[in-house]
C-alpha cells in the first residue's frame, strides 16, 4: 500500500475567453476516416513547439519539467517514506510520439511515446527500507531512465463553458516503462563517501528490483503533470475548434 502527494507548478481552470488553436497545431476533422493518422502527424509536428510552453495558454515548458515536491509513503507505519523536492525532469524534448488514438464514441484518448533518455534530479529525504536496505537521511539524487516507453490514457466529458463545448478530461492513467535505470544518491550518510558509494553500487546492481518500487511514483508524477497540461489547454480551446466535425 502506498500513496503519493505531489505539488507541481499549477494551472488553475478559470472562466475566460475561448482561444483558437495555436498556429503550430494543424486541426483534423472528426469526420475524417483517417482521423487518428492525421492526429498523429499533427502531434508530431506540434510537439517541438508545445514542449517549450506557450504563454498564451499559460502552459509552462515541459523540458525541463519541474515538480516542487513529491511525498511518497509505502507500506504504512514502519514502511518507507520519501520526500523529493525541487525535482527537475529533462530529456522530454527528444520524445517521439508513437501513437495517438481518439475514440469519440467512448470518449477516450490514448497516447504512446518513447524517450531515449530522461534525467530526474533533485533533493530527497528518506526514512525506511529500500530493497531491505535500511535508509535514513537526506541529500541529492539523480535518476536516469533509458529508452522509456510512456502511455497516457484519459476519459473525457463534454461540458458547456460560456456557451461552447469544452473537453473536460477525467480518470487519467499513465504507465512509465524504461528499459534501464541508473540511480545515484549523494549525502545519505552525511559525508561518508564510502557508504554512499557502496549504497550506489547496491542500487545499481539491483536496479530492476528498485524500478518495481519506483514505477508507481513515476506513474503518478507524469500522470499529474500531463493531466494538468491537458486540462489547461482544453479549458481554453473549445472542443469543436480543436476537433472540428469538418474542415473548410
Amino acid at each position: 500500500m502506498w500513496k503519493a502527494v505531489i505539488l507541481a507548478a499549477a494551472w488553475v481552470r478559470v472562466a475566460q475567453t475561448a482561444l483558437p488553436l495555436p498556429t503550430y497545431i494543424k486541426p483534423c476533422a472528426r469526420s475524417n476516416p483517417d482521423f487518428n493518422a492525421c492526429a498523429l502527424r499533427s502531434a508530431r509536428d506540434s510537439f517541438p513547439y508545445a514542449v517549450k510552453g506557450d504563454p498564451s495558454f499559460r502552459l509552462l515548458p515541459l523540458d525541463p519539467m519541474q515538480v516542487e515536491q513529491v511525498k511518497v509513503e509505502v507500506g504504512g507505519a514502519g514502511g518507507l517514506t520519501v520526500l523529493m523536492k525541487n525535482v527537475h525532469i529533462s530529456g522530454i524534448t527528444d520524445t517521439k510520439i508513437e501513437m495517438t488514438n481518439f475514440n469519440f464514441e467512448t470518449r477516450h484518448i490514448h497516447h504512446e511515446a518513447t524517450t531515449p533518455r530522461l534525467e530526474v534530479i533533485g533533493q530527497y529525504e528518506v526514512c525506511g527500507r529500500v530493497l531491505q536496505l535500511p535508509l535514513s537521511g537526506s541529500g541529492n539524487f539523480n535518476v536516469t531512465l533509458v529508452d522509456t516507453h510512456l502511455t497516457y490514457d484519459v476519459d473525457y466529458n463534454l461540458e458547456l463553458i460560456d456557451g461552447r463545448r469544452h473537453l473536460v478530461p477525467r480518470n487519467p492513467e499513465t504507465a512509465v516503462s524504461p528499459s534501464r535505470m541508473h540511480v545515484k544518491q549523494i549525502g545519505l550518510f552525511k559525508g561518508n563517501e564510502m557508504l554512499d558509494e557502496r549504497t550506489n553500487e547496491f542500487l545499481e546492481e539491483n536496479w530492476k528490483e528498485l524500478l518495481k518500487e519506483l514505477v508507481p511514483i513515476m506513474n503518478t508524477v507524469f500522470r499529474d503533470i500531463l493531466f494538468r497540461f491537458h486540462t489547461r489547454f482544453d479549458s481554453m480551446v473549445p472542443f469543436d475548434v480543436a476537433f472540428p466535425e469538418h474542415l473548410p
